[in-house]
C-alpha cells in the first residue's frame, strides 16, 4: 500500500489526529482513484488551510478493470440545450475491446436511472433532455472477458430552458407562431411565440415523418411574448416541423435545416 503524507478524504474516509507526517491507507480498491489532501492541527485545536489535492490510482493488475474519471459535464456546470457530450477517462491503460455502461437520472441515488449498456468510445451524446433539471451521472467498465469495474464517482450536470425567453412585458390578444429565422438554417434558428394566458405550453419539434426528436418546452407560461433559440446541429438536412400546444390551441410550422 502507498504511504500517503496526507489527510485522506475520499474513500476509506478521513483520518484526524495523525501524529507523523505519513500515513499508511490499506483496504484500497483495485482500480479506483482516490484523492488526498493535508491540513495541520496546533495544539490549541485550531486548524490550517487543506493542502492542495493530489489523487492516485491504484492498479488494476490483472484480475480487475480501472474505474472511470467522470470529465465534462460536471460540477453543476449548465447546459443551454437538451444535449449533453458526456465524457470521461481511464486513469490506466485501456484493454483491448474494453467497454462502458453509463447511468444517468434526475435522481441522486440513482433510483429509475436509465442505464446505455456497451458504449465503446469514452463519449456519448444524450438528448432530449429535459429543461431546467439537474442530472446525474456516472461510468463504469467492462472488458471483453467479463470484469466490470465499479461506477465513477458522480458527474452533475444542470440543463436551462434551452434559450426560451420572454421578449418582453407585453401582453398579447391573440395566439401566435412566428417562422422561424433564418430559414433554411444551420445550425441554429429563432421562433418566435405568444401565448395570451397563463397556462401550459408545448414545443416540439418532429421530423418530416413525425417522429418526436426534441421536445423544446413542456410546463406552465405566463402570458408573453416569447422566442426560442433552437439548435439541430446533431440533426441531419431535411424538413422538420414545429408545433405550439396549449389546452387552447395547436399551431405548426415548417423550418429546414440545411447542412
Amino acid at each position: 500500500y502507498p504511504y500517503i503524507i496526507c489527510h485522506a478524504w475520499c474513500k476509506p474516509g478521513d483520518q484526524d489526529n495523525i501524529s507523523a507526517i505519513q500515513y499508511q491507507v490499506t483496504g484500497l480498491t483495485p482500480g479506483m482513484t482516490y484523492y488526498v489532501r493535508v491540513r495541520g492541527k496546533a495544539l490549541d485545536g485550531s486548524y490550517s488551510l487543506f493542502s492542495s489535492i493530489q489523487w492516485f490510482t491504484v492498479s488494476p493488475g490483472s484480475y480487475s478493470v480501472a474505474v472511470p474519471i467522470t470529465g465534462n459535464p460536471s460540477g453543476d456546470v449548465e447546459i443551454t440545450s437538451a444535449n449533453a457530450l458526456l465524457s470521461w477517462y481511464t486513469p490506466s491503460a485501456q484493454s483491448s475491446g474494453q467497454k462502458y455502461d453509463l447511468e444517468y437520472s434526475t435522481k441522486e441515488d440513482f433510483k429509475d436511472a436509465i442505464r446505455v449498456n456497451g458504449i465503446d468510445s469514452m463519449s456519448y451524446m444524450l438528448s432530449d433532455l429535459k429543461g431546467n433539471t439537474k442530472y446525474f451521472w456516472r461510468v463504469r467498465s467492462m472488458t471483453n472477458d467479463g470484469k466490470i469495474s465499479q461506477y465513477s464517482t458522480e458527474g452533475i450536470f444542470v440543463t436551462s430552458k434551452y434559450g426560451v425567453i420572454q421578449k418582453d412585458n407585453l401582453i398579447p390578444k391573440n395566439y401566435l407562431l412566428s417562422q422561424n429565422y433564418p430559414n433554411p438554417f444551420n445550425p441554429s434558428t429563432t421562433i418566435e411565440f405568444s401565448v395570451p394566458k397563463n397556462e401550459m405550453v408545448s414545443f416540439t419539434v418532429y421530423d418530416i415523418l413525425g417522429k418526436v426528436v426534441r421536445v423544446v418546452l413542456n410546463e406552465e407560461l405566463s402570458a408573453g411574448n416569447y422566442k426560442v433559440s433552437f439548435s439541430g446541429e446533431e440533426f441531419s438536412s431535411g424538413v422538420y416541423i414545429y408545433r405550439l400546444s396549449t389546452p387552447s390551441v395547436s399551431m405548426t410550422k415548417k423550418m429546414i435545416m440545411q447542412k
